[in-house]
């Protein structure tokens, strides 16, 4: 007899069922075994996306971020999470809301499954929409501070006079004027200088928040002496030289500028773009000078100012230069019953110093050569030479050669039978 498979499975459903449920229990059982449920926080949190925002609404408010957020999900899982981070995105979504506070919910959503959502902080996000207006303001141009003594600024210009500014409304009606502000303290000459405008409130409050077109703009300020006054340069006259090996090295005025006044102003626009000093003499100098000197000014013309004279700095220094010698080497510190013989017996040496110092030097006498040979023993040896020089600020360069060669020997007694003989002398 044959049975009909399908009679039969309907005849045994509760076996059946059993049997597949229970199959299925074994398989998943199999695969937990395998890869486990872990539930963990997210390592980094991604980034929170605004979806949905209408174009006539604007987000008033920055977005908090991400704390934290928990999942549960397969070991196999968290590795692809671990390794490409980005398959996890957060977003707030706002499609079709209007201008108004909310409370949203957080959507947090992977790219890979399975996982659970278990936490996340914070859950839901405070969102406050506005309507995104634009608005036109005049700019409104700003010197601070003020010119050096004696100079005055022109009505500064601006390459534009109005903005555009956009963003949420209340924002854009807080703004009560956009600045240009240029800072012109101790100028003597124009300025042209590009500046961050300042959209500001009606108490003199930076407004953020907001954009505006153009951000920047270029402003212009015409800085001109007043009329009777002008700056000049101070000339340091002098006469003579320094002594003989002897230069100048530097020479300093302060203030190196001095500003002039005149009822007159044709007399000071007569005059050249400098004044002198009275004379200095540098006549045989030696040393450094320091001086207060006065000026020589043409009739009608004051200095501007309490002081009434420049503080003038001159350096003087010796005239540099190098020299060589011829040095005979001396032998210091040889053991008693020694003798020592040099190779080289004479050494050459430059020198650098004062001019003057090294054209009346005495190699013989303000240089000396020598070799120490305490506790040498006879024997030959290469020896560094020592030196000193006597006069002040002169260096010693270069030696050539900077060691020598000494073979030291035993002293020969004289035979104790030898007498001296005398000295013959000639019959007249």
């Amino acid at each position: 007899m044959v049975t009909n498979p399908l009679r039969f499975i309907w005849k045994n459903k509760g076996t059946v069922l059993l049997a597949f449920v229970l199959a299925v229990a074994v398989w998943i059982s199999a695969v937990i075994a395998s890869d486990p449920n872990e539930e963990a926080i997210l390592q980094f949190n991604p980034p929170i996306e605004i979806i949905g925002l209408d174009d006539d609404l604007v987000l008033v408010g920055d977005i908090p971020e991400l704390e934290e957020v928990r999942l549960r999900a397969p070991k196999s899982v968290w590795q692809e999470i671990n390794a490409e981070p980005g398959t996890v995105n957060a977003n707030l979504d706002l499609t079709d809301l209007k201008a108004g506070d909310y409370e949203l919910e957080l959507n947090i959503q992977l790219e890979i499954s399975p996982y659970q959502l278990v936490e996340v902080k914070p859950n839901t996000v405070a969102v406050s929409l506005e309507p995104l207006v634009s608005k036109g303001k005049s700019i409104r141009p700003i010197l601070t501070g003020e010119p050096a003594f004696s100079f005055q600024a022109d009505t500064p210009t601006v390459t534009d006079s109005r903005v555009q500014i956009s963003g949420p409304e209340s924002l854009v009606d807080e703004v009560d004027e956009v600045r240009a502000i240029l800072e012109i303290s101790g100028a003597r000459e124009s300025i042209s200088s590009e500046v961050l405008l300042q959209p500001v409130d009606a108490n003199g409050q930076f407004v953020s928040g907001v954009t505006m077109i153009p951000d920047r703009i270029t402003i212009t300020v015409r800085i001109a002496q007043a009329g009777g006054y002008r700056d000049l340069a101070v000339r340091l006259e002098t006469v003579g030289q320094p002594a003989r090996g002897y230069r100048v090295t530097n020479i300093s005025v302060s203030p190196p500028t001095v500003t002039v006044f005149s009822a007159d102003p044709q007399l000071v626009a007569d005059m050249p773009g400098f004044v002198s000093t009275h004379l200095l003499d540098l006549t045989e100098v030696i040393d450094d000078i320091e001086i207060r000197l006065t000026l020589d000014l043409p009739e009608g013309i004051t200095l501007v100012g309490e002081e009434q004279s420049v503080q003038v700095q001159i350096g003087i220094a010796a005239i540099e230069t190098s020299q060589s010698f011829t040095v005979p080497i001396e032998i210091v510190g040889l053991g008693a019953g020694l003798q020592a013989e040099v190779s080289p017996q004479t050494v050459d040496i430059f020198l650098t110093g004062p001019l003057i110092v090294l054209e009346n030097l005495t190699p013989e006498e303000d240089v000396i050569l020598f070799v120490i040979l305490t506790d040498y023993v006879a024997g030959t040896y290469r020896v560094e030479l020592q030196y000193e020089i006597l006069p002040d600020r002169v260096i010693l360069e270069a030696m050539n050669p900077d060691t020598i060669e000494v073979i030291i020997s035993e002293q020969s007694a004289p035979p104790e039978d030898q007498t001296p003989t005398p000295e013959a002398t000639s019959l007249p």
